[in-house]
């Protein structure tokens, strides 16, 4: 039993690292434009998204 988990742990490592090497350079251009999208709409959302959080935990905190 202990020789059949290392080898799918082997096998997972390898795995992972072809993905690696395939994922920096596909994402790298989604990584761009989710980041200027993020950016953007990140800094408008995060003041939302505090004040609806706060909100929302108020509200169920209330509400329970």
């Amino acid at each position: 039993m202990p020789q059949k988990r290392n080898s799918n742990t082997t096998t997972t490592i390898p795995k992972r690292g072809k993905k690696k090497e395939v994922f920096p350079e596909t994402v790298t251009d989604n990584t761009e434009l989710a980041i200027n999208e993020i950016l953007k709409d990140g800094n408008n959302q995060q003041s939302k998204s505090t004040s609806t959080k706060r909100g929302c935990n108020k509200k169920e905190t209330v509400a329970s």
